[in-house]
């Protein structure tokens, strides 16, 4: 179907390619008139002038079909073609061997279609213009020396069959590689078709992989699954906010998801303590950006390596004052971005040590710390497309209670058989 998508964009394409063609064949025309009014050539002006005029007419119309009114039907490919051979006809009826290599226009631009039915149909009317405009070169030819304006059979004898076999064995030589070029298209498409749905594969399946990851780390301390789809949500925005290209934008709202993923290497008793931690367990704690970095940096995935940089340093501050004292562009864009984003993140979810912020009161601690914790940038980019991060927020917030609605459903109906069990 998608092939047959392209065969048919392809086909427009052709039809303004023969328009912008025709257009050239009328200035061809053109000076050739002026050419012949200027004694240039000896042929009759008043002949060539009906000639020239009968030309235009047919190029231009041409033209207009293709290129100005730009019609988007199939019908459009045969009438050109089909006006093209009219046009060949008429100027070789007129000037007869000065007009030869036209004879192979017709054929030469329907082989642009791709199209075996349009091959055929173009053959078979420039035959038939061939003989036509042979016929008609003897009472109409302007061309004073052509030796095919003497009779009919000098021009259907030594003019019209030599030509045709010529024609057949030309035309039948192109149809053949245009044949040849089109299975060749075929099973590119083909190839590409399976490699794009290859690489779509490869990248579900990557993107499978670090969500397993990112919810293995994240299952180690009070944070979910749905912090890591919000995450990965805000980011994107923020990227597209930042001017990123499509894919590099997709690619850092996957990363995203893996900003904690050096939580693998700190004791869980530690991630997992209700109260405030100590000194020496919250430098510990500090570790887990030494160990997303370690973990990620000799995966050779885009994805993973954009990882990579947002594990280590979304800690960081705009100051100089987070986990390992790197300041302002010494951060990357990644990971300054990060830290608005989860700060953004853990502000309006609530924890077993405090409950949610509002959304308008994340937004100003964001706002205040600017300069400070934040890239001003970055910050400000956040505010610009905050109506579409506050869609998300509103989104997941739906999502949520959704589930929590359902869960209590389940919960009750358990309870409700279990009570039934106990009744009995």
């Amino acid at each position: 179907m998608e092939y047959k998508e392209s065969l048919i964009k392809n086909e427009y394409k052709v039809n303004k390619m023969i328009g912008y063609i025709a257009l050239g064949a009328f200035v061809g025309f053109l000076v050739m008139f002026l050419l012949n009014y200027m004694e240039v050539f000896k042929l009759n002006k008043d002949e060539v002038s009906i000639v020239f005029g009968v030309l235009s007419v047919g190029v231009l119309t041409i033209f207009l079909l293709t290129v100005v009114l730009n019609v988007q039907s199939p019908s459009v490919k045969y009438v050109s073609i089909a006006l093209t051979n009219v046009l060949v006809m008429i100027g070789f009826a007129f000037l007869s061997m000065h007009m030869v290599l036209v004879l192979m226009l017709p054929i030469l631009a329907s082989c642009l279609y791709f199209n075996r039915q349009m091959n055929l149909v173009t053959s078979i009317e420039t035959v038939v213009a061939m003989f036509v405009g042979h016929v008609l070169s003897v009472p109409l030819s302007i061309v004073y020396d052509d030796p095919l304006i003497v009779s009919y059979k000098s021009a259907l004898l030594y003019g019209f069959l030599p030509r045709l076999i010529e024609y057949l064995i030309l035309t039948g030589v192109i149809m053949l590689l245009t044949h040849i070029t089109s299975n060749m298209m075929t099973d590119v498409f083909q190839y590409v078709t399976f490699n794009h749905k290859l690489v779509e594969e490869l990248k579900s399946t990557q993107i499978e992989v670090v969500q397993s990851l990112a919810q293995i780390a994240e299952n180690k301390s009070e944070e979910t699954g749905e912090h890591l789809e919000r995450v990965s949500a805000y980011m994107y925005v923020l990227a597209k906010g930042f001017g990123l290209p499509e894919k590099e934008a997709y690619n850092v709202s996957v990363a995203a998801m893996l900003h904690d993923i050096g939580k693998l290497g700190v004791d869980e008793k530690i991630l997992s303590k209700p109260g405030k931690l100590t000194p020496e367990e919250f430098e510990e704690v500090k570790k887990h950006v030494i160990y997303g970095k370690e973990l990620l940096q000799n995966s050779p995935s885009e994805i993973m390596q954009i990882a990579r940089v947002i594990a280590e340093q979304h800690h960081e501050h705009w100051d100089g004052n987070g986990y390992l004292g790197l300041k302002k562009e010494q951060i990357h864009l990644y990971s300054r971005m990060m830290a608005v984003v989860d700060v953004f993140d853990a502000l309006t979810s609530r924890r077993s040590y405090k409950d949610s912020w509002s959304v308008d009161a994340a937004l100003r601690e964001i706002i205040r710390c600017s300069g400070e914790q934040f890239d001003p940038e970055v910050v400000f980019v956040f505010k610009e497309n905050f109506d579409k991060i506050y869609e998300l927020y509103v989104s997941f917030q739906k999502r949520a209670a959704q589930t929590d609605e359902t869960q209590n459903k389940i919960e009750t109906a358990e309870q409700t058989i279990e009570a039934s069990k106990n009744d009995a």
